[in-house]
């Protein structure tokens, strides 16, 4: 935490230039020197700069897997991403407060943007629609079947032959037209969200110790 974000992740764009993550310097708290203290105090003894000394104990908590002093420095991200890859994050997040081996690591803030109050807008479009994985159910493969034609049936494509990407963007677009017109309707937000697609972006403010994003990673 007392290393400039700029100079580590600044703002990192992901998502065709629409999603972001970044580190919030002013909600951080302690440091390298936080660690090692923490470490010392079984034996009544503190410091007040890091030394070489205080950077090998460091390595070798880590290396041997002696987390708790990490639990004391505290981080915060600003993320953007959509639905789907956050209800993948946030999973593991969850499991992290019951997987470590001392009994729980309950040491989490996960706030996120809500439908309730504000539009939605931005939704993500994949850059290559890939194909399925033909040895594994839940991966893909190298390849992009983005310009593949798909004879789509009637209703809102009146049996028109269309690309992959084509009906991904149609299908998105008719979601987010429909979803604004129950809000104009007066729908509340509430429920007009529900329409939207699992790639509409969503924003979280998540704020752990050093120790819970190493599990995380």
């Amino acid at each position: 935490c007392n290393t400039k974000s700029d100079s580590i992740t600044s703002m990192k764009k992901l998502f065709n230039e629409q999603g972001f993550i970044r580190r919030l310097d002013d909600n951080c708290a302690g440091s390298d020197l936080t660690v090692v203290n923490a470490a010392r105090v079984s034996f009544g003894k503190q410091s007040d700069e890091l030394t070489e000394k205080d950077k090998r104990l460091i390595v070798y908590l880590a290396k041997h897997k002696h987390m708790s002093p990490f639990r004391h420095p505290q981080i915060s991200f600003h993320l953007k991403a959509p639905e789907m890859m956050m209800r993948q994050a946030y999973k593991h997040i969850v499991g992290i407060s019951w997987s470590a081996e001392d009994g729980g690591v309950n040491d989490h803030a996960w706030n996120e943007i809500s439908g309730r109050y504000v539009m939605y807008e931005d939704v993500y479009e994949p850059v290559a629609f890939r194909p399925q994985s033909k040895d594994n159910k839940q991966g893909s493969e190298d390849g992009d079947l983005s310009s593949v034609r798909i004879e789509m049936p009637g209703g809102l494509w009146e049996n028109r032959n269309l690309s992959a990407r084509e009906v991904y963007q149609e299908t998105v677009d008719v979601c987010k037209q429909a979803y604004q017109a129950l809000v104009d309707a007066g729908v509340s937000k509430e429920q007009a969200r529900l329409l939207m697609p699992f790639s509409t972006f969503t924003e979280v403010i998540w704020t752990c110790s050093l120790e819970a994003v190493v599990h995380f990673c």
